[in-house]
Formats: C-alpha cells, structure tokens, sequence
C-alpha cells in the first residue's frame, strides 16, 4: 500500500491472465487498497459489476486520489469505509458493533480480528456459532504484524491464545439504529453532487463510462 501509487498493475495483469484462461472464478481482482476505497465510495460492489471496463474506471479514479491525498489520509478514508459485515460499516463502528468498546480500548487479539474482517465479513465473523474460519483469519493477521516488525512473536503467540468470541456484545455498545443494518450505499455528499452535476449536463453517470 506504501509503495504502490493506487494500481498495481502487475497484480492487475495477473488476474487478467487467469480471467482469459479460466482459472479462477469470475473476473479476479488485484485491487489496491485505494481501489478498494474508490468502490466502497463510487461504484456498486456486486459481483455483476466486476467488469473489465468497471476496473479501468476504478483503476484511474484511484491513481487520481493517490494525486490528492497522503497515504494515512487514504488509510483513514478506507477504515471508516470498510463494510465489516453485520449491516456495519467502519472500523470505528465495528468495534462498538463487535466489542461494545471504541477501537483504543481494545486489545492486539481484538483489533487483529476487526483488521481481517473487510476480506470475507460474513465468513470472518466472530460472533457466529463456528470460528474456526475468524480464528485462523486473526492469526494470519497476527503473523503479518510479527513479519512486519509490529509486534514479537511472542505477544503475537499469547494474542493468538485469546478466543475470538472474547469481549463480545451482544448488546453491540453505543451504536445506533442508524449506524447499522444498512440498507443501501451510503454515498459521500461530494460524489452526490458531482452525480447531480453531471446528470444537469445531461450525462448518465452510472451507464456513460
């Protein structure tokens, strides 16, 4: 994410390869982190959609936010974005959902679990009955922050012995009504105006390309 600057675009050309030659299902991604946060904000993020022209799209919206923003600006965008299952959007809300606690009030085995959430919500799940998969998704975490250099293996080995379903709410702390179980994409008020604007001119934004 550090050294990238929006695409990567040998990881894009790998997934182009397996596309034309089937091995995998679907059309895979090899999108960044900023690509990532282009789609959460900007475009629909149902399977249908993931289209070679959709990725372009994607692709030189993202080289243009890399432009205007720093990296921990992005970052930022992207955690208070994320859709981390359960109708919840937001790390910041995810740890109110999850936890009934703000996210500096957690510990290295919680913040580890809401880190791997956004890759699969409803598999990573840590509050349904089977979490064997959120379990072994912490602990990848975990292992890339010890390769990362952000914790030792040893903190990251009594973290790891921490059950996943540790510290749950069911209550789901502070969050409201209106900040989960959404029903739609909640679009930026710029991106709602840059729509409107377009849509005056007498463009279809979300057909004309």
């Amino acid at each position: 994410f550090y050294k990238e600057h929006g695409v990567d675009f040998v990881r894009i050309m790998e997934a182009a390869v397996n596309n034309v030659f089937h091995r995998s299902s679907g059309v895979q991604g090899g999108s960044t982190l900023t690509q990532q946060l282009v789609k959460l904000s900007v475009f629909s993020t149902a399977a249908s959609d993931r289209t070679f022209k959709r990725k372009a799209q994607e692709a030189w919206l993202a080289i243009n936010v890399e432009r205007h923003f720093s990296k921990q600006e992005i970052l930022k965008f992207y955690i208070n974005k994320v859709y981390m299952g359960n109708g919840v959007y937001g790390m910041k809300t995810a740890a109110q959902y999850y936890y009934g606690k703000d996210l500096d009030q957690l510990d290295l085995s919680q913040l580890a679990m809401l880190a791997g959430i956004p890759q699969a919500p409803e598999d990573y799940n840590p509050a349904v009955k089977n979490t064997k998969y959120a379990t072994s998704r912490r602990n990848q975490v975990l292992q890339s922050m010890v390769r990362a250099g952000y914790v030792n293996q040893k903190t990251a080995n009594a973290a790891a012995a921490e059950p996943v379903t540790k510290g749950l709410d069911p209550n789901h702390g502070n969050t409201s009504q209106n900040s989960v179980q959404v029903k739609e994409k909640v679009v930026d008020a710029y991106v709602k105006q840059i729509l409107g604007e377009l849509e005056a001119q007498g463009y279809n934004p979300y057909n004309d390309g």
